[in-house]
């Protein structure tokens, strides 16, 4: 019948021992030798759950409920145990670090809070209200910590003597820039800071090894004895050795970006932990790293404690961790992937999981046995012997494959093939391990290859296998199963994937026949193919003969203009430049019986001669450069507007000697997409022929845009030009003169590099022109 009432008695079948309910508490009733024992399994049974069967495992610590309509109920014992203090305000700090065992077998946590099982005793703990995150206790009478003291203004370090409660405190050591870290030699306390290595004498500190500059900014962490006279100093620069005797200071192991955060000695081996590079071992200056969990957790390792049963207990920012002493050293001698790390977190009773590191001591073994460690949020007590972990043991079980995200027979799937193409496969394994997920460390390998890989990298225990080829495949599984060398449990799975036709024999030799039959044609097609480019060959050459003939033509068309080029030089540049030499001379011998009208008229001819030479100048200059045809140019999106700007900037001095203004009308906003360089180049020869032929008035640079066209205009009051001249100047024929119109020099090299950049552009020019009106210039481009 259903338990219907508050308390129930359930003894089933397994059960060595019956179970007693009462209201939400659970007892474990055993008779041996005459007496009724009866033990407490846990309070915290559901009363609103209609319990059908009950059911205890002695040896995991489970209690399972069945229940008519709440499924199974399961109440495992904790493994661990965790203790906080209960604040009394909010600014009051519950995260610890340094502790220290009371005799009454409590802690007393470096904020000055005691967390324990027992009622405290009538032991007081003057000035050890709060002290540092790093302590010492000597001979387990003097304890030694650090301590802001009002008295002297600062943090010093202070003894407390447990069984004459004296505190004595060394106003001449003061703890700066980083904790102060102890440790003893011979019954002498000795210390390290940023500044050095450094022992206690008297009242003061002795210096026995001062660090440079450099290093001042290093924090230590964490200083033991690791050899009779051989201090190991944790910091995070480095892992270093100090031999008392010598003096010497010698660096084991350079963590780079990391810390080296905590040391522990194991007979020849020295063991320590990195804030995010893992766990290392040290022997004979060998250094290696050890395999890290499945999730990476012990990357932050805070802490090692030897719980002397073969086992040591590693705190980390994720929770804590049982591993076997052996099985660590194996994986350094031997160098193996891979070490059983046995998880506790909140399943084990963990309230929180951040345990706190970077202090002395890291954790603490108290009297009785158990292992205390500071965490974020109180402290988590470990009892070794008490807390046996539930191992992840058991076989390996294929519950589900999915092949092509669709369900295949589990039982028929070896003696099944699959379709001769690409597959995906994922399989779901199942196991009878009562334990946490992070304990289940599965790997697989596939085929030939002997590398194993972890399968549950999110703790979900689904192998996924993707784009798997046509062939044979064995799959083997394997799952540790605890503590202990080659502690494996094994599962394989043989499957075949189907080979495609165009993979099979007779698709091969249908291959060569029909590359042979391919060879065939094409030795066909290439003999026809000769005997025609001999007559292509023939017209080739009839073409290229015309070809030349025609680059003929235009090579003499470019010597001519190179000729009359050659004559503008020596006559419009050679000639001015004799004018303003004798000009020149003329000015300096007869400057004093010169009239003033005279000289101004000198130099102002002076002025114009050579503004006129910079133009000639840089025209030539432009029609040599864009006369290359190798040169190789990009179209690219720019402002029209900030380029007109750039090239007026240039011309405005120019401008400004004749009394001209010259505006710039294009929006601000017109952007184009074309060729920089030579757009550029057509504007200043626009505008330079404008200033040229202009003597008053106004000069307008304009642009609109009709669809992908843009039109892009320069407008001038000059002089003007006659029909036949513009004709001349948009004619094909090309034109360079050396004669003079209205007694302006007019090249027509201005327009020749005109005409030879649209059509590098693709545009097209317009000239409107009349006599003693002005000119207007146009030009059309793609935008």
């Amino acid at each position: 019948n259903p338990l219907l009432i508050s308390s129930a008695f359930a003894w089933e079948n397994g059960m060595a021992t019956p179970v007693l309910i009462y209201k939400k508490t659970a007892w474990k009733i055993s008779y041996e030798s005459g007496v009724l024992n009866i033990r407490l399994l846990c309070n915290v049974v559901p009363d609103d759950a209609l319990i059908r069967f009950i059911q205890f495992d002695e040896e995991n610590g489970t209690l399972f409920l069945g229940t008519d309509s709440k499924g199974i109920i399961i109440i495992r014992q904790n493994k661990v145990k965790s203790l906080r203090k209960t604040r009394v305000s909010v600014n009051e700090r519950t995260s610890y670090y340094s502790q220290l065992e009371l005799p009454d077998g409590n802690i007393l946590t470096n904020e000055g809070h005691i967390l324990g099982e027992n009622k405290p005793g009538n032991f007081t703990y003057p000035g050890l209200q709060r002290f540092s995150i790093s302590s010492y206790l000597m001979n387990d009478t003097v304890f030694w910590y650090t301590s802001f003291n009002k008295e002297f203004n600062g943090t010093f370090l202070h003894s407390y003597n447990l069984k004459t409660k004296k505190i004595t405190i060394y106003s001449k050591v003061r703890e700066n820039y980083s904790q102060l870290v102890m440790t003893t030699h011979s019954g002498v306390l000795y210390l390290a800071n940023e500044f050095g290595i450094s022992r206690l004498q008297g009242d003061s500190l002795l210096m026995l090894y001062r660090y440079d500059k450099v290093s001042r900014s290093n924090i230590h962490f964490d200083i033991k004895e690791t050899a009779p006279g051989i201090l190991t100093l944790a910091s995070c620069n480095a892992l270093t050795r100090f031999d008392i005797s010598t003096g010497k200071l010698d660096t084991i192991f350079v963590p780079g970006n990391y810390c080296v955060r905590t040391l522990w000695q194991y007979k020849d081996y020295l063991f320590f932990g990195t804030y995010g590079n893992g766990l290392y071992i040290s022997k004979g200056g060998v250094v290696k790293a050890l395999p890290l969990d499945k999730n990476k957790y012990l990357l932050f390792t805070h802490c090692f404690v030897d719980d002397k049963n073969g086992f040591c207990w590693i705190s980390t920012n994720h929770g804590l961790f049982k591993a076997s002493i052996q099985d660590m050293i194996s994986a350094y001698e031997q160098t193996a992937p891979q070490v059983y790390y046995h998880y506790f977190g909140r399943n084990d009773g963990m309230n929180m999981t951040e345990m706190n590191g970077g202090c002395l001591p890291c954790a603490l073994m108290m009297k009785n046995g158990t292992i205390s460690f500071p965490t974020m949020e109180g402290l988590l007590w470990v009892k070794p012997n008490a807390a046996a972990p539930v191992m992840p043991g058991g076989e390996i079980y294929i519950d589900k494959i999915i092949v092509d995200n669709k369900n295949a027979d589990v039982a028929a799937f070896e003696q099944t093939t699959l379709s001769p193409r690409k597959h995906d496969l994922e399989l779901r394994l199942g196991f009878s391990a009562w334990c946490n997920k992070e304990n289940i460390y599965l790997e697989y390998s596939l085929g030939d290859n002997k590398e194993w890989r972890q399968i549950n990298e999110n703790n979900e225990a689904v192998l996924v296998l993707n784009n798997l080829s046509p062939g044979d495949y064995l799959l083997r599984i394997r799952k540790l199963n605890g503590f202990g060398p080659n502690n494996y449990s094994y599962k394989e799975l043989r499957f075949r994937i189907g080979t495609p036709w165009y993979q099979k024999w007779w698709f091969y030799l249908g291959c060569v026949v029909f590359i042979a039959g391919l060879i065939l044609i094409y030795l066909n097609f290439r003999t026809r193919q000769y005997k025609s480019r001999q007559l292509k060959l023939e017209q080739q050459v009839a073409d290229k003969t015309r070809e030349l003939q025609e680059q003929n033509q235009v090579l003499e068309k470019n010597n001519s203009i190179k000729t009359r080029l050659i004559s503008i030089i020596s006559h419009d540049i050679v000639t001015p430049l004799k004018f303003l030499n004798a000009a020149g001379k003329n000015l300096m011998e007869k400057r004093k019986i010169m009239p003033d009208e005279l000289q101004q008229e000198t130099i102002q001819e002076i002025t114009n001669t050579s503004q006129e030479l910079q133009l000639l100048s840089t025209n030539i200059l432009n029609w040599i450069k864009y006369q290359n045809e190798n040169r190789r140019l990009a179209k690219e999106v720019f402002n029209l507007h900030e380029l007109v700007e750039q090239v007026l900037g240039i011309l405005q001095s120019l401008a400004r000697q004749k009394n001209l203004v010259i505006k710039n009308e294009i929006a601000g906003s017109q952007e184009i997409n074309q060729y920089y360089e030579p757009i550029k180049i057509l504007v200043y020869n626009l505008l330079t022929n404008a200033i040229q032929f202009t003597e008053k008035g106004v000069i307008a640079v304009n642009a609109s845009q009709n669809g992908n066209k843009l039109t892009l205009s320069v407008k001038d009051e000059g002089i003007g030009m006659t029909a036949e001249q513009v004709q001349r100047i948009l004619a094909d024929e090309v034109v360079i003169t050396a004669a003079n119109v209205d007694n302006k020099k007019g090249h027509g090299l201005g327009y020749l590099i005109i005409k030879d950049l649209l059509k590098t552009v693709g545009a097209s020019l317009q000239i409107n022109s009349k006599r003693g009106w002005g000119t207007t210039v146009s030009i059309t481009m793609n935008a």
